[in-house]
């Protein structure tokens, strides 16, 4: 079998939910298929022919507009394909706005699988054009692509109920951490942290994550310890900058950009609590890693959320940030209570996430096709 993944911003993941699915399911795959992952070529100055899995790379130009850098590299993509691979027959496209393309694939040959994500159209980013590109993507996923993905129970019955398209449930998964105490603790010195001394959020600077909201909420409260914030905006947009703007400087809240592999394990497994504010998820790849790194849970009530989690995490009134201080006040007084959840979260996500398991599932679903 020969599998090809566009869609993505490439290898190694450095990015979102979809390059870190793509980077744990293809190193599977590779086991006993050729795989294929197109990479946008501006964003990796050091390029190889194939990773350390066994994954083959291939590098492909894009525009640099915000709007347009997806579709016009996934376009580029698919006409790679039909020129000069077109032994790759089976295809897995991430995004739903990459729905756009499945009928040119199909009238190639090839078998097309598409992993949607949340309800993208929601997102607050997205202009009129923008929402509109997702909903035809979305159409032409359901009426042309061989089979659909969707991580999520919510997300699930959206397509069920507004298509009447059963799709794929398969979630993403989470890895365990890296564990090194000498290191973690020479990390922690350098942010001038001490372990479970502080809140961690891991996320994108885009509105519907609510970072200005948890923000603002965590300085209602007189809690000391201080809230960290792993993540940016690449965009450089202006909800971005005025995070940056405003609470640079603020000594409760520590700004510190992005940062990935285990400098990033390391922070989320210290923490004291991970928090989120985020309005729309699908299966959010960031709390699941929390759960395993066995650390307590806050977040927002959202449907998605109550899916994944289920009853192993503590959440807040849905987008109700009254209720986001007083559960980030109540649960810093009651810190026993939090070992309850950790351990039922780690149980949770070690039964229902196994990346193993959910490459096992996709390359199961591409032999069918």
């Amino acid at each position: 079998m020969k599998i090809a993944v566009i869609g993505i911003r490439g290898l190694p993941d450095k990015y979102s939910g979809f390059e870190t699915c793509a980077a744990n399911t293809t190193s599977y795959w590779a086991k006993d298929a050729e795989v294929l992952v197109y990479c946008r070529k501006r964003l990796y100055d050091k390029k190889i022919d194939t990773n350390e899995h066994g994954v083959n790379m291939a590098y492909i130009p894009c525009l640099s507009s915000k709007s347009l850098e997806t579709l016009s590299h996934t376009f580029l993509c698919c006409l790679h394909l039909i020129f000069f691979n077109r032994s790759y027959k089976i295809i897995h496209l991430y995004n739903c706005a990459n729905g756009l393309f499945i009928p040119l694939l199909r009238l190639f040959g090839f078998k097309t699988v598409i992993s949607v994500d949340g309800i993208e159209w929601k997102r607050k980013k997205w202009s009129f054009i923008g929402r509109t590109f997702f909903k035809i993507g979305a159409f032409f996923s359901v009426k042309s692509s061989n089979a659909i993905v969707t991580d999520n129970s919510v997300v699930y019955d959206y397509y069920l109920n507004t298509y009447n398209k059963h799709t794929n449930q398969i979630a993403y998964g989470a890895k365990s951490v890296c564990s090194n105490a000498k290191k973690e603790l020479e990390l922690l010195k350098s942010y001038s942290l001490k372990k479970n001394c502080y809140y961690i959020f891991i996320g994108r600077f885009v509105p519907e994550k609510g970072v200005l909201n948890l923000i603002e909420s965590y300085l209602k409260t007189s809690i000391e310890i201080p809230l960290v914030i792993v993540g940016d905006d690449s965009s450089n947009s202006e909800y971005r900058n005025q995070i940056f703007n405003q609470y640079k400087d603020n000594p409760r809240i520590k700004l510190l950009g992005y940062i990935y592999g285990s400098h990033y394990e390391m922070l989320l497994k210290n923490a004291l609590m991970y928090v989120s504010a985020s309005e729309l998820e699908g299966t959010s790849p960031s709390l699941l890693m929390a759960m395993k790194a066995k650390v307590p849970c806050l977040v927002n009530g959202i449907p998605e959320n109550i899916a994944t989690a289920q009853d192993t995490v503590c959440y807040f009134e849905k987008n109700n940030y009254g209720d986001l201080t007083r559960k980030l006040i109540s649960t810093y007084n009651n810190k026993k209570d939090l070992l309850r959840y950790s351990s039922a979260a780690f149980a949770h996500v070690n039964k229902n996430y196994s990346w193993s398991d959910i490459a096992s599932q996709y390359f199961d679903l591409f032999k069918k096709l």
